[in-house]
């Protein structure tokens, strides 16, 4: 994957003065500058976090469990965010064991018994999903989808 750092994109121009709206004016913004060496040195975060959460179902996954707090089975959770499939609950599960963001404990019985709890690194998302599930409470009514006539890219895709 190619990363567009900030020197490839705009190296002949100079970075304009970051400036805010108070009071209905326009002034200079009181925050110091982005430091553009710690932006170039690695990854975007954001890019590195939807990446970690990428996936349709990946959020109401995480959530669920989080907001259990407790061991959740496999059809339960699948019951919890349908109509995901068995195979998709399965490999979201899978990826967020590998990054330490669930434990899944299996119980040798017959017939077998799986359960997923969410781990601390998992659970410290909750703050952050919290504000995101506000921000879709205050602000659903207010977003709107654009029609394939209004938006040619989502027309092709």
């Amino acid at each position: 994957m190619h990363t567009l750092r900030l020197q490839d994109a705009h190296a002949d121009r100079p970075v304009p003065a970051r400036r805010v709206v108070r009071g209905g004016q326009v002034v200079p913004d009181p925050r110091p500058p982005a430091d553009l060496a710690a932006l170039e040195a690695g990854p975007c975060p954001m890019v590195t976090f939807v990446n970690l959460i990428s996936g349709k179902w990946a959020i109401p996954i995480l959530y669920r469990l989080i907001v259990s707090d407790a061991p959740i089975r496999f059809n339960e959770l699948q019951r919890a965010v349908r109509p995901i499939t068995q195979k998709e609950l399965t490999r979201q599960l899978r990826q967020f064991e590998q990054r330490g963001l669930l434990q899944r404990t299996a119980y040798a019985e017959v017939p077998p018994r799986v359960e997923y709890r969410i781990t601390p690194l998992g659970a410290s998302l909750r703050p952050t999903l919290d504000l995101l599930a506000d921000w879709m409470r205050e602000h659903a009514p207010s977003l709107t989808q654009a029609s394939p006539a209004e938006s040619p890219r989502l027309a092709a895709a």
